[in-house]
């Protein structure tokens, strides 16, 4: 099977899974990987949730078909996505509930200026299991190569830190991500075919989205955005209409529970 043919869609997806399932690799979190470190063949999967939660949940659900697992790192502060919102929330519980791991995907410009970032963290940290409803015990660094002039010493220890050099072109892994379309030096298939450990890092956006090219992804996904953005104007502008032809009622029954 070549790569290059296989096109960045949910089609394309399928096919480096099933491929991996049919060489008999199994596709883990990173919470699993000590009771699962003497497989033969394992494909730690990663998910950095950059751009888009709903992505990110189709994907899920593409990959709970296969019965594999993996880890979604989330973004706490984030200008596309709102993790604390009631439908942010909802995305990230349905991701957990279908047995995907649940990691915090933490951002060095978001402690640049915090006394103590350790401690910032930490509460970060707790938010993120406010929402998961699980323990998060993974963390991933966002765009390690843009932010590494940030000199943090973060994250604090007891976690599982996907950029280890454990996970990273080592005796026991090699990295592959699919940043930006464009495959660094190693492509998925390739290294099933050898029977290495793969570190396969997936970002949704790229498979979840129509298009050929990052512009034309980009623009599709901006376009989706704008209409979830303008379907949920017209549903808080209805509901205000709507209480606006009651609010005699509605004033009335406030009062009379606060009198409560």
């Amino acid at each position: 099977m070549n790569e290059e043919k296989i096109p960045f869609s949910p089609e394309g997806y399928r096919k480096i899974i099933e491929y991996g399932l049919e060489k008999g690799y199994k596709f883990i979190s990173f919470k699993d990987f000590e009771k699962n470190k003497h497989q033969e063949k394992i494909c730690i999967l990663r998910h950095d949730i950059d751009l888009s939660l709903d992505l990110a949940f189709e994907m899920a659900k593409i990959e709970s078909e296969y019965h594999i697992n993996g880890t979604y790192f989330v973004l706490l502060f984030d200008d596309l996505y709102n993790p604390f919102s009631h439908e942010g929330q909802k995305i990230i519980r349905k991701i957990s509930d279908l047995g995907y791991e649940i990691g915090f995907h933490w951002n060095p410009l978001d402690y640049i200026n915090s006394e103590n970032p350790y401690h910032d963290f930490k509460k970060h940290l707790e938010l993120l299991q406010s929402i998961a409803g699980e323990s998060v015990k993974s963390v991933s660094n966002h765009l390690p190569t843009i932010n590494g002039n940030i000199k943090i010493r973060l994250p604090p220890e007891g976690f599982i830190n996907a950029y280890d050099s454990l996970f990273f072109n080592s005796g026991s892994f090699t990295y592959v991500s699919d940043s930006s379309m464009r495959w660094r030096q190693y492509i998925p298939i390739d290294l099933m075919k050898d029977g290495r450990g793969v570190h396969f890092l997936v970002h949704p956006i790229w498979w979840m989205i129509e298009g050929n090219k990052l512009k034309e992804k980009i623009k599709n996904l901006t376009e989706k955005n704008s209409a979830k953005i303008k379907e949920s104007l017209n549903g808080f502008f209805l509901e205000i209409d709507n209480a606006l032809s009651r609010r005699k009622e509605l004033d009335e029954l406030y009062l009379k529970n606060r009198s409560k």
